[in-house]
């Protein structure tokens, strides 16, 4: 298939999940239900927050949640596929808008048995002589990464790379390694064999909503964003596990 066919096949595949998105949502016609969007390192335990604290006053509105790559959210929200979506890094695509609601940082996970489980931070010179793990949710998270510390991923002992946090976390619950990875991945969890260290010095990492610039929100849009930053505030208020910031 030559490129001009194959550019045509996907158009097509894209106007016929335009389509039965279309037909889903006008067979919801009249019910309450709101749409939401969430990349995979937050669908864990922050999106379950969020999403708990807005039925507790809004059991009668219908929530659709999806979970897609990080790389798609954004389309996801621009072609009305979600309504709104979590997501890192305040967007500045000029059809979307959002609000930021938390600010966490990069923190550094591993067993309770390892030899740094027991430090209150870690910098660079600390993790040089360990084995690494690092997740990432895109390429903006290793690029704060390289940015903040030049040298770790060039002169790690070893590293495992790994396009998952949840994937980063699980790998080194077993013992193979340190992970860097974003707080918010471990925010809300129980994890009784992971220490979460902080990395100094910080890299903020900001999470918040995104939705379409030219649409309106409805009100249950509204009301979850508003949900959301309230379960992520009395989260921090409570029960943050790492560090204050």
């Amino acid at each position: 298939m030559d490129d001009d066919a194959q550019q045509q096949a996907e158009r097509i595949d894209e106007d016929v999940a335009h389509l039965s998105q279309l037909a889903f949502e006008l067979s919801d016609a009249g019910v309450g239900r709101i749409r939401i969007g969430c990349p995979p390192s937050l669908s864990t335990h922050v999106l379950p927050m969020g999403v708990q604290a807005f039925r507790a006053s809004h059991a009668d509105i219908g929530v659709q949640l999806t979970i897609s790559p990080s790389s798609l959210i954004r389309s996801e929200v621009i072609n009305r596929r979600v309504d709104l979506s979590l997501a890192h890094f305040p967007t500045s695509d000029p059809e979307l808008d959002g609000v930021t609601l938390d600010t966490g940082r990069v923190v550094c996970l591993m067993h309770v048995d390892h030899v740094l489980a027991k430090r209150t931070s870690l910098c660079t010179d600390d993790l040089m002589e360990h084995n690494m793990i690092f997740g990432y949710a895109d390429q903006e998270f290793l690029h704060l990464i390289d940015e903040a510390t030049p040298e770790l991923r060039k002169k790690a002992t070893s590293d495992l790379l790994v396009n998952h946090f949840t994937v980063a976390t699980s790998l080194a619950q077993r013992g193979l390694g340190v992970a860097m990875v974003d707080e918010f991945v471990v925010t809300g969890g129980h994890f009784d064999d992971l220490a979460i260290v902080p990395f100094e010095p910080e890299i903020p990492i900001h999470v918040g909503v995104i939705y379409p610039r030219y649409k309106p929100l409805s009100t249950a849009a509204e009301q979850f964003i508003e949900s959301l930053g309230d379960a992520l505030a009395d989260f921090r208020n409570r029960n943050r596990r790492t560090l204050n910031k």
